[in-house]
């Protein structure tokens, strides 16, 4: 079952804009290729760094929410590893909550821009209007004056309060980007303990091969050399076995001589 999922990375400053963009094509592409739908891409552009990475600091960020099985996050996590214009990326799972707000948020943008159009027009038939207005009495002129006083104070108070707004929405774009790179940092740190930790199981499991070998050697060498002198000590006890059953025979014959040697005296 597929689920929503949001990734920003950040490449390297040195590219062009035509390298940038190949970079973002390479990983369109990458998701699409595997049943991914891309639902929505924003591209930030060139921002500072909240801390260096790879001595740059500052990157072009590129932002994707997309629909995917959560099988590909880890190949296509891989796949941005892999890449050396990548100097950090994040990817996070978007609940129902997360995935209203970012709608939500792209609809106000949206209408924004609308509202911008729309006040560029208005602003351009008022200057018609005034212009015509100020061929008329001095009376009418004055109205018109005040009038347009009035709008533009009522616009520097919705200015101000846009200004405030943008700003605090850039403190928590710049909020979100600085968890972001700590949470990718903290990630990187785990990987980088759970890389160790498992060299240094293969290490002790290495060692004590090495260490059990050794053991079967020496224990090898131990049975040849109890075994070599098992049988030294059962030729010595078969060979001493043979001299004594020699020694007896040769006593026997010198008997038999001797006991003829004294028949033959006594004839």
């Amino acid at each position: 079952m597929q689920k929503q999922y949001e990734t920003v990375f950040i490449m390297t400053p040195v590219l062009s804009d035509e390298q940038m963009k190949e970079a973002v094509s390479k990983f369109q592409g990458y998701l699409k290729k595997n049943g991914a739908e891309i639902v929505y891409e924003d591209h930030w552009g060139l921002r500072k760094l909240t801390y260096p990475i790879k001595k740059k600091s500052t990157g072009f960020y590129h932002l994707i929410e997309f629909k995917a099985e959560p099988e590909l996050i880890a190949k296509f996590e891989l796949e941005l590893r892999r890449d050396e214009r990548v100097i950090r990326f994040l990817t996070v799972a978007l609940d129902k909550h997360a995935i209203a707000y970012n709608k939500k948020k792209r609809m106000e943008k949206e209408k924004a821009v609308e509202k911008s159009d729309e006040k560029t027009e208005e602003k351009s038939d008022k200057k018609v209007k005034e212009q015509a207005e100020k061929v008329s009495e001095e009376k009418v002129e004055k109205e018109v004056r005040e009038e347009a006083d009035k709008k533009a104070e009522v616009k520097a108070d919705k200015d101000a309060e846009e200004k405030a707004a943008k700003e605090a929405e850039v403190k928590a774009d710049k909020d979100a980007e600085e968890k972001a790179d700590k949470e990718s940092e903290v990630k990187a740190d785990k990987d980088a303990e759970e890389k160790a930790d498992k060299e240094s199981e293969v290490k002790a499991d290495k060692d004590a091969e090495e260490k059990a070998a050794k053991e079967a050697e020496v224990k090898a060498d131990k049975d040849a050399e109890e075994k070599a002198d098992k049988e030294s000590e059962v030729k010595e006890d078969k060979d001493a076995e043979q001299k004594a059953d020699k020694e007896d025979e040769e006593k026997a014959d010198k008997e038999d001589e001797k006991q003829a040697s004294e028949k033959e005296k006594n004839k």
